[in-house]
């Protein structure tokens, strides 16, 4: 089983956070990748699917849209994306198909910003 998910919209250009509806409206006018609110449902989604256990999960597919459109809130996000990295290595440590930045062309990049294909 491959499992991916974005958390940008793709009706925005991947420049917009794609949020569940609880979500966008607990966080009110503040949708920025700074939100604890925000930050929380992502890792909580993330530690989620890792308990799948996926051949393969990408968290952020396309996210290099967001870094060519809204560089500052892509910067917010890489913050949270190491944090997600290392939650769902804990419940899969071990599993060596976790992606969770996908850069596009099929490059994906680990915690430390090392490509991975």
């Amino acid at each position: 089983m491959i499992v991916s998910l974005s958390p940008t919209s793709l009706d925005q250009r991947r420049k917009e956070l794609d949020l569940p509806a609880e979500v966008r409206e607990r966080a009110g006018k503040n949708i920025r990748f700074r939100n604890p609110l925000i930050q929380e449902a992502f890792k909580k989604t993330a530690r989620q699917l890792a308990n799948l256990r996926p051949a393969s999960l990408c968290l952020a597919t396309e996210i290099n849209l967001l870094a060519l459109g809204r560089t500052s809130e892509f910067l917010l996000f890489a913050r949270l994306y190491k944090d997600a990295y290392h939650e769902v290595k804990r419940i899969s440590p071990r599993d060596q198909g976790v992606r969770l930045l996908s850069v596009g062309l099929g490059a994906s990049l680990g915690p430390e910003g090392t490509r991975q294909n």
